[in-house]
């Protein structure tokens, strides 16, 4: 409805993609086997890269047909049609069945070790209590041994991104021409 409102709705849905990309490649590479994990990650991260030059398209296709409210109306409507699927087919995170240990914890983490071809276990490992004053989440990562590691990943991370927005928001040569 107006311009504001466009930035903010991109402003959340970049927060959304980044959300995503960052949890799909720690997913790709939690649940591939060690003979496969660089495959996976790298595979996931093509098909972002694939799917943005897709979307692209289609999105042009959609504009000359329907106008611009069409991308955005196609984009949510698939959105909401994954949910479903991602919520039957995606297998919870380990370390959430290990750390919060729902009630059905053990058969999810057996059914995850069987299509992961490892042993399945007969009880729950035991829970490890860190000492108090012990380091968690983000400020564990800014801890002196992880900093460097940790600002190097964020870095290149920042910096794939960057050149993801660089390559599909450049004008084209066409367009130059035309200015």
């Amino acid at each position: 409805q107006s311009p504001l409102q466009l930035a903010l709705l991109r402003g959340l849905t970049g927060l959304g993609i980044g959300g995503i990309l960052a949890s799909s490649n720690v997913i790709a590479s939690e649940y591939a086997s060690k003979r496969w994990r660089g495959l996976a990650v790298s595979l996931q991260s093509t098909g972002y890269a694939l799917g943005a030059t897709l979307g692209g398209l289609l999105a042009v296709w959609f504009l000359t047909h329907w106008g611009w409210r069409s991308v955005f109306v196609f984009g949510g409507v698939v959105t909401f049609a994954v949910i479903p699927l991602v919520l039957l087919w995606l297998p919870e995170s380990l370390d959430f069945l290990l750390a919060r240990r729902p009630a059905t914890a053990l058969q999810r983490i057996n059914r995850l070790a069987r299509r992961l071809g490892q042993p399945a276990l007969s009880q729950l490992p035991a829970v490890v209590v860190s000492p108090a004053g012990t380091r968690t989440g983000l400020s564990k990562l800014l801890a002196p041994t992880m900093r460097r590691t940790t600002l190097l990943i964020w870095l290149l991370f920042f910096l794939v991104m960057f050149g993801f927005c660089l390559l599909y928001t450049s004008p084209s040569p066409r367009d130059m021409r035309r200015s």
